[in-house]
């Protein structure tokens, strides 16, 4: 079990601030879309919290001051996914 979460019953895992997602083993690999992103957070001294994502498979990277700058590239990406598995 990692760190930071709590197995539960009913086949899922809690996250540290209590919010429950079910497993997706039942779901085959083949049936699934999967995308993976690294997500690097910095701070200099006397200066605010920065950062990047970068889409693995695409080497996309984006750098982000504000945390919805990272949630709109995420969100772009998986949409972008999301309309590329259903076809």
């Amino acid at each position: 079990m990692e760190s930071g979460s709590e197995q539960r019953g009913g086949g899922g895992f809690a996250t540290p601030l209590g919010r429950t997602f079910p497993y997706a083993r039942s779901v085959a690999e083949h049936e699934r879309i999967e995308e993976l992103f690294l997500v690097r957070f910095w701070r200099e001294q006397g200066a605010a919290w920065r950062g990047y994502v970068e889409h693995v498979a695409t080497k996309r990277r984006v750098y982000f001051s504000e945390l919805s700058d990272l949630n709109e590239f995420l969100r772009l990406r998986l949409a972008d996914a999301t309309r590329a598995g259903a076809q």
